[in-house]
């Protein structure tokens, strides 16, 4: 959600078509600081790069990993 929300906010406004908060759907949280949302606006987070806090706990064993 918070990639879709920096890429909607990057986006011209009439190049724009739909954003979604997929994160107010869902019960399990895997990040902190999500983009806030008031009314039917979402922003984006002000932390650094995407602006989330991952919760590597919440995720689980990768199913692929890549080097050695």
């Amino acid at each position: 959600t918070s990639a879709m929300a920096h890429l909607s906010l990057s986006t011209p406004e009439e190049r724009r078509l739909h954003a979604i908060a997929f994160h107010e759907w869902v019960t399990v949280r895997t990040a902190s600081n999500m983009p806030p949302v008031s009314g039917s606006r979402m922003g984006i987070p002000d932390g650094p790069g995407l602006g989330i806090d991952v919760v590597p706990d919440l995720l689980g064993a990768p199913f692929f990993e890549v080097g050695s």
